[in-house]
């Protein structure tokens, strides 16, 4: 979660920097090498999107896997006994 958050404020601000270099661009403000840097910003925006989906999909990955071996209460060992070595009073 806290990887979202990190994740979600440097692509903010990749995509502030993109519109402050695409606005003056347009604007007749623009820079000799703009268009590097709108090419460098759009390729950044999307690798961190890469990496975001790449982090979400292990998170759900791993919430699966928890998930499926995780004992469910109650559960029983062989021939229904208990699954653990722990006295039954």
């Amino acid at each position: 979660r806290l990887e979202e958050v990190a994740a979600r404020r440097r692509v903010d601000s990749l995509l502030r920097d993109l519109g402050t270099v695409t606005y003056a661009e347009h604007t007749g403000r623009g820079t000799p090498d703009s268009a590097d840097e709108v090419a460098r910003l759009v390729a950044a925006v999307q690798a961190e999107e890469t990496r975001a989906e790449t982090a979400a999909q292990a998170a759900e990955e791993a919430m699966r896997t928890a998930a499926s071996t995780t004992p469910r209460p109650n559960a029983r060992g062989p021939a229904g006994g208990p699954t653990d070595d722990l006295p039954l009073f």
